[in-house]
């Protein structure tokens, strides 16, 4: 029992950490405390509430999102994945975003616009890391104002007074927690453009897949899946970018290895370390930290090796199993048939907006749509979100049709 996340106990031997079946976070509930009880007995425990917490534990998400719909946000960071990932979050609120790579792109971008309602910066970034940027906009009066907030792995004590010091006014923890991520948020922010509350494509928590993902050692599928609020398609998509990126980690930390740059290393196994963590990915994570810490003290040569040889071990099986679970959870991809692809997207993309308002025009809508797919492939898959308007269960058929769309081929779908 800790207030500490177990990737952030980078201090713990491997010989430790690697037989912790479970851990349980200050402060202590009783959902979390029958949650870790399970996994380390490797057993269920069914908490006779939990039901009626589940339907009421996504009301201050909610709440949180709706506040912030209409911000207009700098997001600072440089790796690829992280950036798509809190985009696709933030831009499901409502929020609008402009990025920047390191600390001197947010810089240029903020000396001929400064209408921003927050900064999200993160610290560990090439040409100018996070508390060198905040340090050069709290110099600049015009700036002063906006809020800069830290995104981090590094959440120990010591490195929240390090924000602080630089001038970052809160952090977010790396890997993301949604719900803390948007109550964070919500504290510092409030929109100078505030949108209709009926405009907000909000993305809802998703109900459990019917099919389980399959099972990958090392990878903890409903982790992962919690940090993009359950969304399979977008999940699936950060695990395959994963994949593509970082077939040849060991290249890339023996260039950082030699690089001018004397916290390339640390960077890398840092960045290695977030990205993990945000999928699940918890061995790697583990291994990962403790390979940045070896880096970041300095240690000798030989220890650094060790510690790359582990994470290496950790990836290279984690990369085998990625390859069959993405190979066997490839969507299918349905035939549009002779349906106009863009007439198609526009009326399904009508309906959703119908869908989430509750609006009685979906069915009107719904039956455009039949009548565009009528005898084409898509018409069985539209069927069951008929069923469910025909029911006036309009979050069921949302629910539904987001399934749809998220099978259609690329060249229809571009939302």
């Amino acid at each position: 029992m800790t207030a500490y996340g177990l990737d952030q106990m980078t201090i713990v031997p491997a010989s430790i950490t690697g037989i912790i079946k479970a851990l349980v976070t200050k402060p202590v509930t009783r959902s979390s405390l029958l949650e870790a009880m399970g996994r380390a007995l490797d057993k269920t425990f069914v908490d006779q509430d939990s039901a009626l917490r589940q339907q009421h534990k996504h009301e201050p998400l909610a709440r949180d999102m709706r506040h912030l719909n209409g911000a207009r946000i700098l997001l600072v960071e440089d790796n690829e994945m992280n950036q798509e990932l809190a985009t696709e979050l933030l831009q499901s609120a409502g929020i609008t975003l402009v990025t920047a790579k390191h600390g001197q792109e947010a810089l240029d971008i903020l000396s001929h616009d400064a209408a921003f309602d927050a900064i999200l910066m993160d610290c560990q970034m090439p040409v100018m890391d996070g508390y060198q940027a905040t340090q050069a906009i709290r110099k600049q009066s015009a700036l002063d104002a906006i809020p800069v907030i830290a995104m981090t792995a590094d959440v120990m004590e010591g490195d929240r007074e390090k924000t602080a010091r630089a001038g970052m006014v809160d952090l977010i923890a790396k890997p993301i927690h949604v719900e803390q991520m948007f109550a964070t948020l919500a504290r510092w922010i409030t929109p100078q453009s505030a949108m209709d509350s009926g405009t907000a494509s909000l993305l809802k928590p998703a109900q459990d897949d019917p099919i389980p993902l399959p099972e990958v050692a090392g990878l903890d599928t409903a982790q992962g899946l919690a940090t993009v609020m359950g969304q399979r398609p977008l999940y699936l998509r950060q695990l395959k970018r994963f994949f593509d990126s970082y077939q040849d980690f060991a290249t890339l930390f023996a260039a950082a290895l030699v690089d001018t740059d004397t916290q390339a290393a640390t960077r890398a196994a840092h960045t290695l370390r977030g990205i993990a963590g945000n999928l699940g990915a918890t061995d790697l994570q583990h291994a990962a930290a403790r390979l940045e810490q070896a880096c970041k003290a300095s240690a000798p040569a030989d220890q650094i090796n060790t510690e790359l040889a582990q994470t290496l071990n950790k990836l290279h099986n984690l990369l085998a199993g990625l390859k069959d679970l993405l190979a066997s959870s490839s969507p299918r991809l349905p035939d549009l048939g002779n349906a106009d692809p863009a007439r198609l997207l526009a009326l399904m993309q009508t309906l959703a907006v119908q869908l989430a308002n509750g609006d009685a025009d979906a069915s009107e809508t719904m039956t455009e749509l039949h009548n565009l797919t009528a005898a084409g492939p898509l018409s069985a898959e539209l069927a069951q979100v008929a069923r469910l308007i025909d029911q006036f269960d309009f979050e069921a058929a949302e629910l539904a049709l987001e399934t749809v769309l998220d099978k259609l081929p690329p060249v229809a779908n571009q939302r």
